[in-house]
């Protein structure tokens, strides 16, 4: 039995999840309530939007009136600044998906062709398929 198998029994015994017949909010079926953690997700986006906004603002302010003569800017304008620079560079070098489940190329080779049913049977029962 795996951890993840461990750990999921676990939890049923405990009263979590599938063991009090609840049903997530992200996929309906696991009970695993996979969906309870993006709440957090706003208000993440809107603390990074924050702080770049100011230090973009501060750095604007304190440099650029000083050596091209240029205007001092509003926090909006700041943000507004910060949005402009990131679509005109872009967004971090990331290829998005491209990486994607390879840690669990490596695993699935390693399993045998039972263990591979055993695996497809699991997570068709817990996705209610």
């Amino acid at each position: 039995m795996t951890d993840l198998n461990k750990e999921v029994k676990a939890g049923a015994q405990e009263g979590e999840g599938a063991g009090e017949g609840k049903k997530c909010g992200w996929c309906g079926h696991c009970g695993c309530r996979c969906g309870r953690r993006f709440w957090k997700w706003p208000f993440i986006i809107a603390a990074i939007v924050a702080v770049k906004g100011a230090l973009v603002l501060f750095l604007w302010n304190a440099l650029v009136p000083d050596l091209f003569h240029g205007p001092n800017i509003t926090f909006v304008q700041a943000v507004e600044l910060a949005i402009l620079a990131k679509v005109l560079v872009g967004f971090g070098g990331h290829h998005w998906g491209r990486h994607r489940g390879h840690h669990w190329k490596g695993k699935w080779a390693a399993l045998s062709p039972e263990e591979r049913e055993k695996l497809r049977d699991q997570i068709r029962k817990r996705c209610g398929e």
